[in-house]
């Protein structure tokens, strides 16, 4: 046996973390030199099993059933069931992923997964198999990581051919929160600039209407409050400074004049951005 892949025990996010999935392993056999890769003994396991046969063929016993498992199949045993290999073939090449299943908290209903499964494997996750096996060769700075993430991709695709369903979600509110991301981002590197809603709304490819509504369904404001909001706390930010001159942070701001400047911020803060800079220095 040799282990390609152990998920590391670190409190960095990994890609399993989405599957609500841990202590996931994937281990390489072969039954070429001998039969000690086989356990002839009924016996069960915490964790999900994922037999891949390679080439040649396997013969499981689970209960009365046995599941004869040939090349280009896999088969699936859920925690807790009991089962034996009753024999192999000499040149039985065998690909297994094991791993735990954090209840309810991932993407895919893993709690589905209740009986014992025989499928054929799909060409992309027999193809990434292969694609690990020539990368662990390879033995690359970043073959580890690579590595993670296609198995990551086999085991989904693996699920997938078990009829396993994948959680739902709303995709309309996650659009939606994506959109209102860029738009928020691309305020903040404008803040600078005197922004009007129809620019923002020109580069997200909304129209103003579909714009407003955005805001006021997530941030209860309307965007040309955002952007005014936005603007203040740069500039008192910028306050802040005492290297920046009222002048300057003006010219910063892009206002035509230090009189717009002084009403904009009046307006806004209910105070000249001198009285407001007085104030927080005699704070300090």
């Amino acid at each position: 046996m040799k282990i390609l892949y152990k998920q590391p025990e670190t409190a960095v996010p990994s890609p399993y973390d989405t599957l609500g999935i841990r202590q996931c392993y994937l281990k390489q056999f072969s039954m070429e030199k001998d039969d000690r890769n086989i356990t002839k003994k009924a016996h069960h396991h915490t964790s999900f099993e994922i037999h891949i046969i390679i080439s040649g063929c396997q013969t499981y016993e689970v209960g009365q059933q046995q599941y004869r498992v040939e090349s280009g199949q896999f088969f699936m045993i859920p925690p807790l069931c009991r089962h034996r290999v009753v024999g192999a073939e000499p040149h039985t090449g065998r690909w297994t992923i094991t791993f735990e299943a954090i209840p309810e908290s991932g993407a895919m209903h893993l709690e589905s997964l209740t009986e014992c499964a025989l499928v054929h494997t799909p060409i992309p996750a027999a193809e990434s198999l292969d694609w690990i096996r020539e990368e662990e060769k390879r033995a690359g700075l970043l073959s580890e990581q690579l590595i993670e993430n296609r198995l990551f991709e086999t085991i989904v695709c693996l699920l997938r051919a078990l009829g396993v369903k994948e959680r739902k979600i709303s995709r309309e509110i996650h659009h939606e929160d994506s959109r209102l991301t860029l738009v928020k981002q691309f305020v903040q590197d404008n803040i600078c600039h005197p922004l009007t809603v129809t620019d923002i709304a020109e580069y997200c490819h909304l129209s103003e209407k579909q714009l407003t509504r955005l805001f006021v369904q997530h941030e209860e404001m309307t965007p040309q409050k955002y952007i005014q909001r936005q603007r203040i706390r740069h500039i008192e930010k910028l306050l802040s400074d005492p290297a920046y001159s009222l002048r300057q942070i003006s010219e910063e701001m892009h206002f035509s004049s230090e009189y717009y400047f002084n009403a904009f911020f009046s307006r806004h803060s209910g105070m000249p951005p001198a009285a407001w800079r007085k104030m927080h220095r005699d704070d300090v």
